[in-house]
Parts: C-alpha cells; structure tokens; sequence
C-alpha cells in the first residue's frame, strides 16, 4: 500500500469520528483524594516524622493507600502521554 493511499485512508476515518474537546472531558473528571494524604496526616508527629509503631499498627492499611496512589500515579502517566499524542488543531 501507498503512503499515500494509507494517508487518504487515515484522513477519512479521522474526519467520520467526532473532536475530542478535550478540556470538557477533564472538566467531567472527578476530584480524586487519595487515601495517604489521610494516613499521612495521622501518622506523621510533632517532629514531622512517620511515627513507625503506628504505620506498623496500620500496615494494611497503608498498604492499600499506598497501592491506590502508584495505580492512581500509573493513570496519570498514561493520560499525559495520550494527551501528548493528541494532534494539535
């Protein structure tokens, strides 16, 4: 096949689909509090130091908070990158 011919091609099928409004869809995205802000804030003391006997009290806990923010950090990722594949107009 043609570049050409494979140009064509793509340019139809982009024009058949609908823009994207893209700041209307981040608008629709829902705030996010991720739960080790939270935690945080109740384990760290006076010194500004995780208090280790109560993270160790709390280890499920943390664990979960801790596995919500790397996927939450994870999806991020992925929706800079597919905004900077995002052609401009």
């Amino acid at each position: 096949m043609s570049q050409s011919n494979s140009l064509s091609r793509r340019t139809a099928r982009s024009r058949l689909r609908k823009p994207l409004d893209v700041v209307a869809a981040l608008r629709r995205v829902p705030e996010k509090r991720l739960a080790v802000f939270d935690l945080a804030a109740v384990l760290i003391g006076a010194e500004g130091e995780i208090d280790p006997e109560a993270a160790a009290l709390r280890e499920p806990e943390v664990n979960l908070a801790v596995a919500e923010a790397q996927a939450y950090a994870r999806a991020t990722r992925q929706a800079v990158e597919a905004l900077r594949r995002l052609q401009p107009r």
